[in-house]
């Protein structure tokens, strides 16, 4: 809500990616300085998302952090909610070299 509002502010449009982050690395759980940045599971990040309201200025999109971060069975929450709402979808596929093994 804070970058928003100062793209509002700014008077620019913004396209908020706002990103799924759930593990610290494959099959590991988040470290204790990444909690902030988790939603616990993608459900509970899509339900979070859905609080933000696109208008003129801006579009709502998601991410999903990168392969490593978002378990596979997880992924398909953030997919649907993107195509449901016909908004933009990114991942780093291709983050760090444990994900292309």
């Amino acid at each position: 809500e804070a970058l928003i509002a100062a793209a509002a502010e700014a008077g620019i449009r913004i396209t908020l990616l706002d990103t799924c982050y759930l593990a610290a690395g494959f099959d590991q759980p988040l470290e204790a300085h990444q909690l902030r940045f988790s939603d616990g599971t993608a459900q509970a990040w899509a339900e979070r998302a859905e609080a933000l309201r696109p208008d003129g200025n801006t579009r709502i999109g998601a991410a999903a952090h990168s392969v490593r971060a978002v378990p596979a069975r997880e992924l398909p929450t953030v997919v649907e909610w993107a195509r449901h709402r016909r908004a933009p979808l990114h991942a780093h596929l291709s983050e760090q070299p444990a994900e292309n093994a």
